[in-house]
């Protein structure tokens, strides 16, 4: 297997970032955050909110499955001279994703090629006409809205080229029939979150923010299943939502949450739909007087190491190369005509994605969670039989 790095110019917007997450937590350690979870300041200090249905809820994402998506042997491997194009975001998660992406393929034995996006559409569709004239056997594509590309999609469609998409919203209305992570999985995500920021709060808190990012679609679909979610556990709470721009993160995100709580004193947690918000955020809230605690979707390094160091209170992660080999499993099976189906959001999501809190941290911050430990092996034997 051969692998090949095409870039454009530039890189490409965060609005692809992925949604997925982490999961650490056993049944037990729940229960254990429901009375040693942080506390909530409401005046009665008694239970508001439905304690019972949130610590269900969050069961599944605290529990290690055993087993990947797929259960059924792959058809056929893939031809000699097979290649498969991946289409890179440029979000700091990119890299991970590739390097998942050539382990897959060198056990298909697939040349793998990437092409970086760029940050506007002039830079994106020239990158994606380099896909297209590049005649690839499959696509894969993690997080780029097919609005910014539906006309190389569209003949790539026409050329019968697998497009796998994953971390996209509405994807039927792009002809997209299949998709990991989508509008379904982002929801229960959403809804996951919700439910623990009321079991980290003991059922207490009566005041939550929702910080979203809204240039990224996948962000506003996840807010959507937390407002749900909250407005199911708890009917009399308060829920304000907040924006943090695309442009603050990775630089000012972290004052604008500050400047928020000290303007909403009132406020008992948060919820992020990206991580990337409370990076750096423990020491400004320190600096402030502030002690909100909260927790985010699809955290990096540092919010790991944030969590071990008991600096954040938790975050919802993702596998990130059970999430890619899954991706790879399913351009293997479009390629073989043996399409794949998968189970509804909320069995999917917790599979790819847990809770991770202090009292289950992950064990490297760089490698992040990892959901199941032998998926290499379990996709090996689907695809070889060995």
């Amino acid at each position: 297997m051969s692998t090949h790095d095409r870039s454009s110019t530039s890189r490409s917007p965060r609005s692809a970032l992925l949604s997925f997450t982490l999961l650490a937590t056993t049944a037990v350690a729940l229960a254990g955050c429901s009375s040693g979870g942080p506390s909530a300041t409401t005046a009665s200090g008694e239970q508001v909110a439905d304690l019972a249905a949130a610590t269900a809820y969050l069961q599944p994402y605290t529990e290690h499955p055993n087993d990947v998506l797929i259960s059924e042997p792959l058809a056929a491997l893939p031809p000699a001279g097979t290649s498969i194009t991946v289409i890179d975001v440029g979000t700091p998660i990119s890299e991970a994703f590739w390097a998942g992406l050539q382990e897959a393929g060198a056990v298909l034995d697939v040349e793998m090629t990437r092409v970086q996006a760029g940050q506007d559409a002039q830079s994106i569709n020239t990158a994606l006409n380099s896909v297209v004239e590049g005649d690839p056997s499959a696509v894969i594509n993690i997080g780029l809205d097919p609005t910014l590309f539906q006309s190389q999609l569209d003949q790539l469609q026409g050329a019968g080229i697998p497009v796998i998409n994953a971390s996209i919203v509405d994807a039927e209305k792009f002809g997209i029939d299949t998709i990991v992570n989508g509008n379904d999985e982002l929801e229960a995500t959403g809804a996951a979150l919700a439910s623990a920021a009321v079991v980290r709060t003991n059922g207490e808190a009566d005041s939550f923010v929702l910080y979203t990012v809204p240039e990224l679609a996948f962000s506003g679909v996840i807010l959507e299943g937390a407002q749900k979610q909250l407005e199911s556990l708890c009917a009399e709470c308060t829920v304000r939502v907040v924006q943090i721009p695309i442009t603050a993160l990775g630089s000012t995100a972290a004052d604008a949450v500050v400047s928020d709580l000290q303007a909403n004193p009132d406020t008992d947690y948060f919820i992020s739909t990206l991580d990337e918000v409370q990076v750096g955020l423990h020491q400004k809230l320190q600096l402030s007087g502030l002690d909100v605690k909260g927790i985010g979707n699809s955290p990096i390094a540092a919010n790991y190491q944030a969590i071990a160091d008991g600096q954040q209170d938790a975050a919802l992660g993702l596998d990130v190369n059970l999430f890619v080999w899954t991706l790879m499993d399913q351009a293997a099976r479009e390629l073989a005509g043996q399409p794949v189906e998968f189970p509804s959001g909320e069995i999917v999501a917790p599979v790819l994605q847990g809770l991770v809190t202090e009292d289950s941290p992950v064990s490297d911050p760089q490698l992040g969670y990892e959901a199941i430990p032998d998926y290499k092996e379990q996709f090996t034997k689907l695809w070889t039989g060995e």
